[in-house]
């Protein structure tokens, strides 16, 4: 490893993420924990902005002191609460008081500093994050190519993503309507990836795929191939919705900036998001993120990585992967499925082809979240349980095995090859959220729901992940620390949501379910109660 000064002239672009305010007395953390308990509503993109969104004196603050810095504001944003700015390597040494240096490991070259960031006193309480002058934690996918030589994996039997949702009860649409986010950190795809691999599925034409945001940039890396599982995956469940394409770099500065485009998008307004990418959990940097998506009614599906009980491979603590380990995501493991010839499930254990398999865990940053209160997890191969001490992840989980996973084209040779990995299943769930979205209802933070009902789910008690070097968990009855509550039936998902949704009649006399139910009851105030008739932009509707 050589560690040199960087370059003073070398160009960087770095995030400041600022402070949210209060609004009459409520904080961001505040209305989460209100709409979780259903005593808050979601709020549109216009009153998160007025209520949560940085303010113009703290966005100009920062503005300021990055100017007598000799550094630029690229773009600021009220609503992500955060600035991008660029400048070069010396400027930002001369603002922050620190001394930029160039790593070259052997894998890779990143940057890193020496000293402790200086704050003016002014910014103190203003700052709350300053990403991207070190880009030592490099976030990596969760796609895994399917290996025939594998020990542990069945007889290779790819499935379609239309043979998964149906096995697994999805409710039958195309998702019209929809919309689902994906967060991609490199990578891209072409149209020829897109008609070769859905034309061989009978799904034409190709599902409506944009760029969103950033750059898509096919046959740099990798990366190419979790940029097509994700699409597939999504694009073969509901290919009449909306695939939003979110793109950033593999650090914490890109990372921050692709998701905040995503839950800020006022002209796709995606209500679900995919994020298939993770590393060891070092830091809780997104979770204002998260926490805004919960206000939106925005549900974010996270893959838990594929290394068990290690957040990487080779290492033999027990670790688990952020994002996938905040309280504010839904996480997601993964399970090796088998079907009938008919195309029910035949068998599902935890997906462990011993030098891969289902990550799970417990957290070491966060606490217990309260609707996994109560909850124990079982170490493999002893038999210790023991009362979760963190938030348990996952908390759902779907196929992943390579050896039952997707074939599809990627990459600038549109090459041709079978992949599985929980990056297969954030999107799967992304897939069925968009399902019920386009039947009318948001799904939104589901997690809570989801505990109080794991009759929705197929448990899954056979198999454990501990691969490849640490001894990981068992599976068991009820949740655990490999598959969470287990794989979905889709329709019994959409039943418990809809249980509990107010019907309303239209002016045709058709009841119908709707989303919130707002009344004024005064001349400026918007109130969450009872009330006999409402109105909708089509005329007054009676409540049911």
């Amino acid at each position: 490893m050589l560690v040199t000064p960087l370059d003073p002239t070398q160009q960087l672009s770095v995030t400041i993420v600022v402070r949210r305010p209060t609004y009459n007395g409520t904080t961001l953390q505040d209305h989460v924990e209100g709409i979780v308990a259903g005593t808050h509503l979601v709020l549109d993109h216009a009153e998160f902005r007025d209520m949560f969104g940085a303010t113009d004196d703290d966005l100009d603050a920062v503005a300021s002191f990055a100017s007598a810095h000799g550094l630029t504001v690229e773009n600021r944003y009220h609503s992500g609460a955060n600035l991008i700015l660029t400048g070069t390597a010396g400027a930002f040494n001369s603002a922050f008081g620190i001394t930029l240096n160039q790593v070259v490991a052997d894998d890779r070259t990143y940057h890193t500093y020496d000293g402790e960031l200086v704050i003016p006193d002014e910014l103190k309480d203003i700052i709350e994050n300053v990403l991207g002058l070190d880009t030592s934690v490099v976030f990596t996918h969760s796609a895994r190519v399917y290996d025939p030589d594998t020990v542990g994996s069945p007889s290779s039997v790819p499935l379609t993503p239309q043979q998964v949702a149906t096995a697994y009860n999805f409710p039958t649409n195309d998702g019209a309507g929809s919309c689902v986010a994906i967060i991609e950190l490199g990578g891209g795809y072409t149209n020829q990836n897109l008609t070769s691999s859905f034309s061989r599925i009978g799904i034409t034409p190709n599902p409506t795929v944009v760029t969103a945001y950033g750059t898509n940039n096919p046959g740099n890396s990798d990366a190419d191939i979790e940029n097509m599982l994700d699409i597939y995956v999504v694009g073969g469940i509901v290919p009449k919705s909306i695939i939003a394409m979110y793109f950033g770099t593999p650090s914490q500065s890109g990372f921050y900036n692709a998701v905040a485009a995503a839950i800020n998008d006022t002209v796709r307004s995606p209500s679900i998001i995919s994020i298939s990418w993770g590393a060891p959990e070092f830091s809780k940097f997104m979770d204002s993120l998260f926490q805004s998506a919960i206000v939106k009614g925005i549900t974010v599906t996270v893959a838990t990585g594929d290394y068990g009980s290690e957040a990487v491979s080779g290492n033999p603590a027990y670790t688990v992967q952020y994002p996938a380990s905040s309280p504010y995501v839904l996480a997601c493991g993964g399970t090796t499925l088998q079907l009938n010839p008919n195309g029910t499930i035949a068998n599902e254990v935890v997906w462990n082809q011993g030098s891969a398999g289902s990550g799970g865990g417990v957290s070491n940053l966060y606490l217990v979240p309260t609707w996994q209160a109560g909850l124990t997890s079982k170490l493999y191969p002893t038999p210790t349980v023991t009362a979760l001490t963190g938030r348990g992840i996952p908390d759902v989980a779907g196929n992943a095995d390579g050896a039952t996973g997707y074939q599809f084209y990627y990459g600038l040779p549109n090459i041709f090859d079978q992949f599985g990995g929980t990056s297969a299943v954030a999107p799967l769930y992304a897939a069925l959220f968009a399902r019920i979205a386009s039947l009318g209802y948001k799904v939104r933070f589901i997690n809570s729901v989801l505990y109080s009902n794991p009759q929705v789910f197929q448990d899954i008690t056979v198999g454990n992940n501990a691969c490849p070097a640490a001894q990981g968990y068992s599976a068991t009855t009820g949740w655990d620390a490999c598959t969470g509550l287990g794989s979905p039936n889709g329709q019994a998902i959409l039943n418990l949501l809809e249980s509990g949704r107010p019907k309303v009649k239209d002016n045709s006399g058709n009841w119908v379910y709707v989303q919130n139910i707002k009344v004024k009851t005064s001349s400026s105030t918007w109130s969450n109660v009872t009330a006999t008739y409402t109105k909708t932009n089509s005329g007054w509707i009676s409540i049911g």
